[in-house]
C-alpha cells in the first residue's frame, strides 16, 4: 500500500516501526563494521570477505533422483524455478523454504512424500535459479503471497498442501489466511503465525534477543559482507548449529548451499525479505482469545496429545506438557506455555481499545476459515521462542504444536526422520 493511502495513524505507526528497527540496527552495524575494519587492517590482502569461487554446481544438485527441474513464468514476468517429483495426478504438496535455503533443503521431504503427493519444491523469488527482482519492495508480503497463488493457477490446481519453513512458512500463513479455500492442510516449521511473531518482537525480550540478526540484515552491503566472509561461515554455523556428530548437513550438502549463496549478488535478494519486513506486516485481525488445541513431542515414539482450553476471560489457565523421561524438559515446556499465556495477557493490556473495524476480520473469523495447521519447532531452536508457538495455538483452535527434541531451527534438515513422521501423522489424521 502506498504511503499516501495510509491513515495518519497507520502512517505514524509505520514511521515509528522503521525508526525503532533502525535504532536497534545501528549498534549492530557499528559493531560489525569495526570488526570488519580491524580484520582488513590486520590482513588487507587476505580477501576474507570474498567467498570461494564456485562456477559449477556440486554433484548433489545434479542428482536426478531428487526430481525434475522446471520453470514457470508469472504474470509480471517473474520466472520461478522449482523441482518436482512424484505422480502429477496426485494431490499437490508445495514446499516453501526459508533463509538461508533453497529448493534443495527439502530433499528429505521430497523423497518421503513423493509416494502420496506430487511434491514441488520451489525456489522462492530471489533465491537459487528463480528471478531476483531488485529493490526490497519486490519482496513485500503481498507479492510473495501472489507468487503462490499464481503458481497454483499455473499448475491448474485449486488446492494444495503447504509445507513451509521460516520465511516460507510465514508466506504460507499469509496465503492460508487470504485464500483459505486453496489450502488443504498446512505445516509451519520453525515459524509461528507472523503476527504473533511480530508481537513477540515488541513485547518479548527473549524473542527480541534471538532475532538480533533481523536488525543486522536491515543494513545494506554490511549484512552481505558479514554473511559471505570466511567462505560463508555464518551460513555453515546456522545450518549445523547443535550437538549432532556427525552433523546432519553433510559437507556435500554444505557445498550446495555455498554454491547457491556464493554467486555474485545471491545474498541481497534474500536479505530484501527482511528489509521489506522492516516496515512491519499489515495487521489483518485483532487479538482475541481462541480455544487451544494440542501439543506433542515428536522425539518420542509414544507421544500423547494433551488438550487444554482457555476461556476468553482467562478464568482458567491450563499448562500443557508432554510425557518425557526427563522431568526437566517437561517442566521447561510447561513453563514456557504458562509464560506465553502471561505475556500474551500483558500484550492484550497494552493493545489499542476495541474499535469498529468492519474491513478487518476478527481472530475468530480468521480462525474458522484457516485449514488445520501443524506448527513444528526444534527443541533447540536458537531463533524462535517456543512460547510463540503456544501463543499461536491459543489464538487458533485448529493448530497443533509439535516440538522435535534435540533438533535445531532447521528441524527438517537436522532431524528429518522425526519431522517426516510428525508431518505424516498430521496429514493422515484429523489434524486435531
Amino acid at each position: 500500500m502506498a504511503w499516501y493511502r495510509l491513515s495518519w495513524r497507520r502512517l505514524l505507526l509505520r514511521v515509528a516501526t522503521v525508526a525503532a528497527v533502525w535504532l536497534l540496527s545501528a549498534p549492530l552495524a557499528l559493531y560489525f563494521s569495526l570488526v570488519l575494519l580491524v580484520r582488513v587492517a590486520w590482513n588487507p590482502f587476505g580477501g576474507f570477505w570474498r567467498p570461494k569461487p564456485r562456477t559449477q554446481p556440486p554433484p548433489v544438485l545434479q542428482d536426478a533422483a531428487l526430481g525434475q527441474h522446471a520453470y514457470v513464468t508469472l504474470s509480471k514476468g517473474i520466472k520461478l524455478h522449482y523441482v518436482h517429483t512424484g505422480d502429477s495426478s496426485r494431490p499437490l504438496m508445495l514446499l516453501l523454504h526459508g533463509f538461508p535455503e533453497f529448493w534443495f533443503s527439502w530433499k528429505h521431504q521430497m523423497q518421503a512424500f513423493s509416494q502420496d503427493y506430487w511434491v514441488v519444491a520451489l525456489d522462492m523469488r530471489g533465491y537459487g535459479d528463480s528471478d531476483k527482482p531488485s529493490g526490497s519492495s519486490a519482496y513485500r508480503a503481498d507479492a510473495l503471497v501472489d507468487d503462490v497463488k499464481e503458481l497454483l493457477e499455473a499448475f491448474e490446481r485449486p488446492r494444495a498442501t503447504l509445507v513451509g519453513h521460516g520465511w516460507g512458512a510465514a508466506v504460507a500463513w499469509m496465503f492460508a489466511e487470504r485464500f483459505p479455500e486453496k489450502v488443504d492442510k498446512m505445516v509451519s516449521i520453525g515459524a509461528p503465525h507472523p503476527y504473533v511473531f511480530q508481537q513477540a518482537l515488541v513485547f518479548d525480550r527473549k524473542q527480541l534477543m534471538r532475532s538480533w540478526y533481523f536488525f543486522l540484515f536491515q543494513v545494506p552491503f554490511l549484512a552481505e559482507l558479514v554473511l559471505q566472509s570466511d567462505d560463508l561461515a555464518c551460513l555453515s554455523a546456522a545450518l549445523r548449529r547443535g550437538r549432532r556428530d556427525p552433523p546432519a548437513v553433510t559437507d556435500q550438502d554444505l557445498e550446495a548451499y555455498k554454491y547457491a549463496f556464493g554467486q555474485p549478488g545471491a545474498l541481497t535478494a534474500p536479505l530484501n525479505y527482511y528489509r521489506a519486513a522492516g516496515w512491519g506486516l499489515p495487521r489483518r485481525w485483532r487479538r482475541r482469545a481462541a480455544p487451544a488445541s494440542t501439543v506433542e513431542d515428536a522425539g518420542q515414539d509414544t507421544s500423547a496429545d494433551i488438550s487444554a482450553t482457555t476461556s476468553e476471560d482467562h478464568s482458567e489457565d491450563a499448562t500443557d506438557a508432554t510425557e518425557d523421561t526427563s522431568a526437566d524438559n517437561s517442566h521447561e515446556d510447561a513453563a514456557e506455555e504458562t509464560n506465553a499465556t502471561k505475556a500474551d495477557a500483558a500484550t492484550d493490556e497494552r493493545a489499542e481499545p476495541e474499535r469498529s473495524m468492519p474491513a478487518r476480520p476478527t481472530a475468530e473469523a480468521v480462525s474458522s476459515a484457516l485449514p488445520d495447521v501443524l506448527v513444528l519447532l526444534g527443541g533447540r531452536d536458537a531463533y524462535v521462542e517456543h512460547s510463540t508457538a503456544f501463543r499461536t495455538r491459543k489464538k487458533f483452535p485448529n493448530v497443533r504444536v509439535v516440538i522435535v527434541r534435540d533438533a535445531n531451527h532447521f528441524a527438517h534438515l537436522d532431524d528429518p526422520e522425526a519431522v517426516n513422521k510428525a508431518v505424516r501423522k498430521f496429514l493422515q489424521g484429523s489434524g486435531n
